[in-house]
C-alpha cells in the first residue's frame, strides 16, 4: 500500500538544544490540527546532548515523526538543507528549534497549502500580525522594501516540493548563510508572484546562551544583500531598493545588535564582532547619508537598551517593593 503524502513538512535543523526542541515538538503534537497530513522531520546535527532521546519520546507514538542524525558536524547551513531535503510533504515549512506554534498555527498552514498547491506562488510568512492578512506582490521591490533586514530569518520561508527538488545546486549559496534567501528568490523567479502572509504562526523561546560562530555584523552586512544581486542584473530589482534597505534597516539594525552585544548582553545567546565599527563604515561609509543615520541610530540604540536593561529593572524592583509593604 502507497502511504500518503503528507501535505505539510515541518522541517527542524537543530544541535544540542534538547530543552526548547522538546517544546517546539509538543506544541505541534497537540495541536489538534496534527495529523497524516502533517510531518515533522528533525534533523540533528551530530548532538551530543539528549536531543535524540527527546525526539524519540514523540517518535515513539507518532509515526509521521522523522529523525535524522548526521554522523559529524556538517555545519549549520548544510543541516538545514538537509533537513529540507528529507522532507517528503508538498510544502516544506523551515522552523527554528526555539520556535513553538501558537494554536491554530497548524491549521492555517494546512489551509494555505490546500488553496495554493495547483499554483504554487512563493509564500513568505511575516510572523506579526498586520491590517491585511495577506498581499499579492509581483513586484520583488515591494516585498524588500516591505520587510527589509527581516527577510535574513530563516522562519519566515517555506518552499513547495516539486520547485525545491528542481532547484540546480540547491547548495550554491551555503557559505554565505542565507541560503533561505536565495531559495526564495529562485522560488520567485519562476513564478513572478509572491503570497504575503500575515499572522503571528510562532513564538520564539529562550534558550541557554552560547557564543555563535561567525562574526555578526560581518556575514550581515556582507553577505545579506549579495543574495539579491541577480535580481537587479535581471532588472527584477532597483539599486534604489538595495540603498534604501541598508539605510532604513541594516546599518540601524547592525549598531543596534553591535551595542546591546558590547552594553548589555548579559551571558545571553552572543556573537564575535571583531571590527564591528571598521565594518559598519566599509560598507555603508560611501554614502552621503551614513554619519547621519549612525549618528542616530547610535543615540537610539543607547535610549533603548537604558530604558529596558537599567531603568525599566529598577521600576519593576521598586513596584515589588512597595507592593509588599
Amino acid at each position: 500500500m502507497e502511504l500518503k503524502q503528507p501535505l505539510l513538512s515541518i522541517c527542524i535543523p537543530t544541535k544540542n538544544r534538547a530543552d526548547v526542541l522538546r517544546q517546539c515538538l509538543k506544541s505541534i503534537v497537540e495541536d489538534p490540527a496534527f495529523s497524516d497530513d502533517v510531518e515533522i522531520v528533525v534533523s540533528d546535527n551530530c548532538s551530543t546532548d539528549d536531543t535524540r532521546e527527546t525526539v524519540f519520546e514523540y517518535s515513539e507514538k507518532y509515526g509521521n515523526i522523522k529523525y535524522f542524525k548526521n554522523e559529524t558536524d556538517v555545519g549549520a547551513d548544510r543541516n538545514i538543507l538537509l533537513s529540507l531535503e528529507r522532507g517528503n510533504g508538498v510544502f516544506l515549512k523551515i522552523n527554528n528549534d526555539y520556535s513553538i506554534f501558537n494554536s491554530g498555527s497548524i491549521e492555517y498552514l494546512l489551509n494555505v497549502i490546500k488553496e495554493f498547491q495547483n499554483e504554487k506562488p512563493a509564500l513568505y510568512f511575516h510572523n506579526r500580525y498586520e491590517t491585511s492578512e495577506r498581499d499579492v506582490i509581483t513586484d520583488f521591490n515591494d516585498i524588500l522594501k516591505k520587510e527589509k533586514w527581516a527577510m535574513s530569518w530563516m522562519g519566515g520561508y517555506g518552499y513547495w516540493k516539486d520547485d525545491f527538488q528542481n532547484f540546480e545546486e540547491r547548495d550554491r549559496r551555503i557559505d554565505t548563510m542565507f541560503q533561505q534567501v536565495d531559495w526564495f528568490i529562485r522560488s520567485f523567479k519562476k513564478k513572478k508572484k509572491i503570497v504575503y502572509l500575515s499572522k503571528e504562526l510562532t513564538t520564539r523561546l529562550p534558550f541557554k546562551a552560547k557564543q555563535g560562530g561567525y562574526n555578526f555584523i560581518e556575514v550581515h552586512t556582507r553577505n545579506y544583500l549579495t543574495q539579491f544581486e541577480e535580481l537587479v542584473l535581471e532588472g527584477l530589482l532597483q539599486e534604489t531598493t538595495i540603498e534604501y534597505v541598508k539605510k532604513e534597516s541594516l546599518l540601524p539594525s547592525m549598531v543596534s545588535w553591535l551595542l546591546k552585544l558590547k552594553l548589555a548582553n548579559k551571558g545571553r545567546f552572543s556573537y564575535p564582532i571583531d571590527d564591528g565599527w571598521k565594518i559598519l563604515k566599509r560598507e555603508f561609509g560611501r554614502y552621503n547619508w551614513y554619519h547621519q543615520v549612525l549618528f542616530k541610530s547610535i543615540l537610539k540604540s543607547i535610549y533603548t537598551i537604558a530604558k529596558t536593561e537599567y531603568i525599566k529593572p529598577i521600576i519593576t524592583k521598586f513596584y515589588k517593593k512597595t507592593s509588599k509593604t
